[in-house]
């Protein structure tokens, strides 16, 4: 079911509030962050921190998860990036070429912040800057 911008925008700042940091898994696929896409730049505001899919930034221009996607990565707010895969063997992650993407679109410094930096900063409770 959809989620309203309110209810999640809520939650993260209770979250919040507890000293926990959220991280928004599958972002590009919450609609109400695209129905006004200023509230992704809002969601950022508050403290909550962005995955994208490495699927999702290899579609094709039509499909709209991978607009979004794309948009996130030119507008600087993806923090991770994931693999929705569930085993090795049905959905096996496969991170390469999305992570190319990264280094092409973002450069060396950007992309490892992405796919390195982060997530061992959440590893060892670092912040993330």
């Amino acid at each position: 079911p959809p989620v309203e911008y309110t209810y999640l925008r809520d939650g993260i700042i209770k979250l919040m509030s507890y000293d926990y940091l959220p991280i928004i898994a599958h972002a590009e696929r919450y609609d109400c962050f695209f129905q006004e896409r200023k509230r992704l730049h809002r969601i950022k505001e508050h403290g909550a921190l962005l995955q994208v899919n490495g699927e999702t930034l290899l579609g094709s221009f039509m499909d709209e998860m991978s607009q979004r996607g794309k948009y996130m990565v030119k507008q600087d707010l993806v923090d991770f990036l994931a693999t929705d895969a569930h085993g090795s063997m049905g959905r096996s992650p496969r991170l390469q070429k999305s992570a190319a993407y990264l280094y092409k679109k973002l450069g060396r410094e950007k992309a490892e912040k992405i796919l390195f930096e982060n997530p061992q900063a959440v590893i060892q409770n670092q912040p993330i800057d």
